[in-house]
Formats: structure tokens, sequence, C-alpha cells
């Protein structure tokens, strides 16, 4: 997951955010149905699945999850502030993943924070369902979501993971869900108000030959 914010200045990763990936499985018959047969008498899996990874996220990207945002830790001023110096140019960062429009658009200091700082919430997929080309009529019998949540301090994979099997629950249909989460991590912080501050022996090793390679 390490990368450089831009194409001229190289960055060097001292955190990451946590992760908590859920698998929603949700079946509603033992085998796959016909829907000019059997449409309308079944609960569908494949629509409960949609309705229910429909309340994670509004149309805006925010989180719909309850409570999730509880345990993050504020925001200070100063580490607002940190953002603001940051070498790197949200334009140049929209128009190389070709979107037209991002979610905190022209703001460099939000998508930064976006990216970093606060959770986040992605659907990755569904396993079971039709995906080939055509138009296959089937009710499929078994349904798999993927998604997951990126979690910052203070937050922990098992209040993430809490929160998010607490979220969702099918209509009519049996549910099953798996879970995994792993923990954020940064470097040990020092007393200066921010999340975390480059402050360690290997960090600094990292940094001065950094600037030793790319003369910065």
């Amino acid at each position: 997951d390490n990368y450089w914010l831009g194409k001229q200045k190289p960055c060097i990763t001292y955190g990451l955010r946590g992760i908590c990936y859920f698998f929603i499985e949700i079946q509603c018959c033992a085998k796959d149905l016909h829907s000019g047969v059997f449409g309308g008498t079944v609960h569908e899996g494949m629509a409960d699945l949609m309705y229910m990874m429909n309340t994670l996220l509004d149309k805006d990207g925010t989180i719909l999850v309850d409570n999730l945002m509880d345990d993050v830790k504020p925001v200070t001023p100063e580490e607002t502030d940190s953002y603001k110096t940051i070498d790197f140019d949200v334009h140049d960062f929209k128009n190389d993943l070709q979107t037209a429009k991002l979610i905190n658009d022209g703001d460099k200091v939000k998508t930064l924070m976006a990216r970093w700082r606060f959770p986040s919430l992605s659907l990755h997929g569904i396993e079971g369902a039709f995906s080939d080309t055509g138009a296959k009529t089937v009710i499929p019998r078994k349904v798999i979501g993927k998604f997951s949540i990126r979690i910052v301090p203070d937050q922990t994979p098992e209040k993430g993971l809490q929160e998010g099997l607490q979220q969702v629950s099918s209509p009519g249909s049996d549910f099953g869900m798996i879970i995994l989460g792993e923990q954020y991590w940064t470097v040990t912080p020092i007393s200066s108000g921010l999340l975390s501050t480059p402050h360690s022996i290997n960090l600094s090793n990292f940094l001065a030959s950094s600037s030793f390679i790319w003369g910065e």
C-alpha cells in the first residue's frame, strides 16, 4: 500500500489505516431458480443483498454505519495545518485517476484526510451473481457480498466489526457473515498534538537516505 503523493517528491510511509473486511452470505433456496417461473414467490438473496449494502453509504460517499465515527480521534488545529504544507496537487491526482469528480473536489486538505485520516467504506463485489455478457434470467440460490471499512485511531477492529455487523440484516433469507480485521499502525508519536509524527531511529535513517539519494 505504499506510494508517492505525486511524481516529483519521494514519500516514506509511517502509518496505515487498519481494515475490517466483511463477507455477507445470503442463501434464499437450495438451487438456482428461473425468474420467469419463480420470480415473485421467494425472498431473493440478490435483492436482499442489494438492500443491505445500500444501507452502508449514501450517494455522497458518507458512511451510514451507526456509531462508527464515535471513536475517531478528534482533529486538532495543528494537525489540520500540517496538511496544508504537504506537496500534493489535487488536480493532478484527479487527472491521474481519470475521474469526473472527487468527493472533496478541489480541496487538498480534505482529500488527503479522506485518504489517511478518516475511516472509509468500500463495496468490493458480489460472488455468485451472474456477471458474464448476455441476459441470463437466473435467481441465484446464494450470493456473497464483500465490503470493507478502513479504520483509524482510536478505532479498533473489534468495534468496527461489531458496528458493521449490526448495520446489516436480511429481510427473509438465510443470512451469515464472515469477518476479518487488522489494526491500523503508526510510528510511535511524540507529544506534538499530531496523530503520529515521524520520530524513530529507523524512520530518521530512511529520511536521511531519501534526502541523500534525491538531494532534498
